[in-house]
């Protein structure tokens, strides 16, 4: 099997390493890749945004199976364009990548079927946002609607701070931010692998998010993670499943 693996960071190194070692795959190749990848897999010199020439060549080369890496090509539709060429793809549609690249939409997604989630409001401009934030109170979370590669989330724990973000965040290119009801206590992502119908957990991680040590400075795109978590047994993860 011939694979292609889109992308040029860390995720995309360890899907390459990983594919590499199985006895299913033959070729492994990265586009755009990086100069570390070179003894895993063939680097390809190709910009996925130019999907004219990206698709072209999967089809010369008669790739078996493409694996989209980051979020940003999954959000633009990539993986819709090439199942359209009759091409498998490991990635979400543009569709379901919504969930992950418009954090306004996965709240009310969540909110519409159920699924708990923190307490939130979307507001679109100061003066509403400043009056949610002081009915609420502090600590309060102020995250950016779109994609910002895990830093897009601000804790804010004083009202000057809040009022401060709200106002960064609404005059760069954001149109929306969602403002949520700060949370104390572990996280833990379970990522899972699906198909519309079936659910299949891996095992739970727990990301370093903060900059600096003791949960202190901003949040990162991940300053390191480990796996497995000890609170995360296997009656949790099927209410996580269930739910």
């Amino acid at each position: 099997m011939k694979v292609c693996i889109i992308g040029n960071g860390g995720r995309e190194h360890a899907l390459a390493w990983k594919l590499h070692h199985s006895p299913s795959v033959t070729d492994v190749y990265v586009v755009p890749g990086n100069a570390g990848m070179t003894s895993i897999a063939t680097v390809v010199n190709l910009d996925w945004k130019n999907r004219d020439t990206l698709l072209a060549w999967l089809l010369d080369y008669k790739i078996d199976l493409v694996v989209i890496g980051p979020e940003l090509p999954l959000v633009e539709g990539l993986s819709d364009a090439i199942r359209a060429e009759g091409i498998p793809v490991f990635g979400p549609s543009q569709q379901a990548s919504r969930l992950e690249g418009f954090k306004s939409f996965a709240k009310e997604l969540m909110r519409r079927y159920e699924i708990p989630t923190a307490k939130y409001e979307v507001c679109q401009d100061v003066e509403t946002g400043k009056g949610i934030i002081h009915q609420w109170g502090v600590p309060i979370v102020l995250k950016r609607d779109g994609l910002w590669g895990g830093k897009g989330v601000t804790i804010c724990e004083t009202f000057t701070d809040a009022e401060r973000v709200l106002k960064e965040m609404l005059n760069s290119s954001e149109e929306s931010v969602v403002i949520e009801e700060y949370m104390r206590g572990q996280e833990v992502s379970l990522l899972s692998f699906v198909d519309g119908t079936h659910v299949l957990p891996m095992i739970g991680a727990r990301d370093h998010k903060r900059l600096l040590d003791h949960d202190e400075g901003p949040n990162t795109g991940g300053m390191g993670a480990y796996a497995p978590v000890p609170e995360l047994d296997d009656t949790l993860v099927q209410v996580i499943v269930n739910t």
